[in-house]
């Protein structure tokens, strides 16, 4: 046996400093058994197995535990904020500043970005309160050396609200081991998680479980939306509004023109039910991989399989053992008629058992295998897109086009999955080419105070087939949440906007836009 002290969490394994080597660890059983996580900062003791590797057997005695950050034992929080954009709340810091008072653990406050904004007001009030402050610059390096003797020698945790240079979206992921080796994968829980921690931090309030039902508008501004929930009816006013419903739910509401599916015949991309498979034997599954597609076709000419998706799309996910599948499709159907998305979900589901059988009955690796979760609604590629101010095409995709109110850049090729059924065509961009999507495309026309962001932004059927994915679409989300922002601040509606201002703050937050 061996003592160390927990130096790194990531992915469900712990890296353990014993003094003279780091070993690599998993934890017992018996601590999820218990409802104990093991946490950076935690003495231990591990089972030596060799090759640097062990097993967590015990924790030793905590002084003190943290849970945001998950940190156990700790000399100090160093509290990271800004006086830039985004400025932290007071507020944020003396909610650390409490819960380290209860815990018998001091309190450093860090101002970064001061190359940017000095945050005078946040260093006289956290000075004054008798808290170690300092400005610094993780940009230049100002003031890092009055940093340096504050943390030395001292088990310190770094926290601080998105934006202010602690972290990203993907070193949080890691931090709940919610990340793929590869780093593109990520657990969807976590991702939940980690997205719902981000807007507390933000001072964002959310309102789960309703849904928009009315909206009232004076002439071409959006004054108020009516949601139900379940406790009844609720009014939300605001200044301005951003519709990211994925179906322009709220825009359609006010009347905004917009156009569905492919110009011949209105035809939207398929409709899809994602579902996952655990328990699956992960070398017999590799062995055997390359037979499924050729089966699914085989049983499909035999009129056993209803799906007409041309092959199967499959992806390894970060947990163990789970393989996740995409490729149902439900077609001609119209993603905004509620008895076509109902038939569409109860169609899916039927291609889905269909999908499992196939496997679990012919592939090697499925024997034990059980579906463990299918989406809980069916996932929708396309449906109403906005008229806005521009309409981005297809062609100014493929040319690269460079706008100079570019909010955001893509490059996903233009993935069209056949409206008729089998087929998916692909335009692939070459290797450092990208195109910029106009901040145009998220204004609709006839409306003043509203912006629309997502897959239902302003575009052509065959344009929105390569920007309508997740990283693509979450940029708009940004851009369209900036922009209200710079708009609300001035005074002005988001079509006279200061896009040169909404260009900056996005590179402050670290956006590529591409010009």
């Amino acid at each position: 046996m061996a003592e160390g002290r927990v130096i790194k969490a990531l992915s469900g394994f712990y890296y353990v400093d014993t003094g003279s080597e780091v070993l690599t660890c998993r934890a017992r059983g018996k601590f999820r058994k218990e409802g104990v996580s093991p946490l950076v900062g935690d003495r231990v003791t591990v089972r030596e197995l060799g090759g640097g590797e062990g097993f967590l057997e015990t924790i030793q005695p905590r002084r003190s535990a943290f849970t945001r950050p998950a940190v156990a034992n700790i000399d100090q929080l160093v509290v990271i904020a800004s006086g830039a954009i985004p400025r932290t709340d007071p507020f944020l810091i003396d909610r650390v500043a409490a819960i380290a008072a209860l815990k018998d653990c001091g309190v450093v406050v860090v101002l970064n970005k001061c190359d940017l904004d000095s945050a005078d007001d946040l260093y006289r009030i956290y000075t004054a309160s008798g808290f170690s402050t300092v400005r610094v610059s993780a940009e230049t390096g100002e003031g890092l050396e009055e940093l340096v003797p504050l943390i030395s020698g001292k088990f310190s945790a770094f926290t601080g609200n998105s934006g202010v240079g602690k972290s990203s979206i993907l070193n949080r992921l890691d931090e709940l081991g919610g990340l793929g080796p590869d780093r593109a994968t990520f657990d969807d829980e976590c991702m939940k998680l980690v997205l719902q921690r981000m807007c507390a931090e933000a001072g964002v309030q959310l309102l789960l479980h309703a849904e928009v039902e009315q909206v009232h508008v004076k002439g071409e501004r959006l004054s108020a939306v009516r949601v139900s929930s379940v406790s009844g009816i609720e009014f939300l006013a605001a200044e301005c509004f951003v519709d990211a419903t994925g179906d322009a739910d709220v825009a359609h509401l006010c009347g905004v023109p917009w156009e569905k599916g492919r110009e011949k015949d209105g035809r939207c991309q398929p409709m899809t039910l994602c579902f996952r498979v655990a328990n699956v034997d992960m070398e017999k599954f590799r062995a055997n991989r390359d037979k499924i597609t050729p089966l699914y076709q085989k049983l499909q000419k035999e009129g056993k399989i209803r799906n007409p998706r041309e092959d199967v799309l499959m992806f390894f996910h970060p947990v163990k053992n789970v393989v996740h599948f995409n490729t149902t499709r439900v077609i001609k159907l119209n993603p905004v008629d509620p008895f076509d998305l109902t038939k569409a979900e109860m169609e899916a589901r039927e291609q889905m058992l269909e999908m499992f059988e196939m496997l679990k009955n012919n592939i090697p690796g499925f024997e034990n295998a059980d579906i463990t979760m299918s989406g809980p609604q069916i996932g929708v590629r396309e449906s109403r897109m906005i008229i806005g101010e521009h309409v981005l095409t297809v062609e100014e995709l493929k040319a690269c086009t460079r706008f100079p109110d570019a909010i955001a850049a893509g490059n996903y090729d233009v993935d069209i999955h056949s409206p008729d059924g089998a087929g998916t065509s692909h335009y692939y961009f070459k290797e450092g080419e990208y195109y910029t999507i106009p901040y145009r495309s998220l204004l609709p026309k006839e409306a003043d105070n509203l912006l629309v962001a997502g897959r239902c932004i302003s575009s052509t059927h065959e344009a929105q087939a390569s920007y309508r994915i997740m990283p693509i679409v979450t940029t708009l989300g940004e851009a369209a949440g900036v922009a209200a922002s710079v708009a609300c601040k001035a005074g002005v509606n988001v079509k006279e906007a200061d896009v040169g201002r909404i260009q900056q703050v996005l590179r402050e937050n670290g956006a590529f836009l591409g010009i």
